[in-house]
């Protein structure tokens, strides 16, 4: 069993709760948090729900790159990874983000 860390972060001005865990197989070692404000329905974009995804590789043969747009803004991320024992750390990664924010939005 793995033990999970509640957590705070604070997104554009608004405060959430986020969970943590180590997702470790072998010499694949990650620690994943996430976290969400929840559903807030179809309010103005300063009123929304806010949410946190974050994956720290403290050991493990994965390749994560930024991606951009023409503009140079960063508009989203690439994640590769080599052998079984990375691949499965990563899927136990984002089973318990999937996990979390479907909790923190009530829907399981």
């Amino acid at each position: 069993m793995y033990a999970i860390k509640e957590n705070n972060w604070c997104v554009n001005g608004v405060k959430l709760k986020t969970f943590a865990r180590n997702a470790k197989h072998g010499k694949a070692d990650l620690d994943v948090e996430a976290g969400t404000t929840g559903f807030r329905g179809y309010v103005p974009r300063e009123e929304s729900a806010r949410t946190i995804i974050s994956l720290d590789v403290n050991r493990g043969d994965l390749f994560i790159d930024p991606t951009f747009n023409d503009d140079g803004r960063c508009v989203g991320v690439d994640i590769a990874c080599c052998g079984d024992q990375t691949l499965h750390s990563l899927l136990d990664a984002v089973n318990f983000v999937r996990k979390v924010l479907l909790d923190q939005c009530g829907v399981i």
